[in-house]
């Protein structure tokens, strides 16, 4: 079936998810849950540990087009 393109957003156009319908993250100031990812070399690297107790900004970059 057919999307009329008039009616849908453009994120459903690109085959996004309607942001809408879906959680979008942490608001400010809520804490980060624990999370272990690869760095750049292929090493796991656990946010609680790294950070030691002070205090990080995070900035994930997300792909435009999935």
């Amino acid at each position: 079936m057919a999307m009329d393109p008039a009616s849908a957003s453009p994120g459903m156009l690109l085959g996004h998810a309607d942001p809408g319908r879906f959680a979008t993250g942490l608001e400010p100031g809520q804490p980060m849950p624990d999370f272990t990812l690869l760095d750049h070399l292929g090493r796991l690297v656990n946010f609680t540990r790294t950070r030691d107790g002070r205090r990080a900004l995070v900035h994930f970059f997300r792909s435009t087009v999935w």
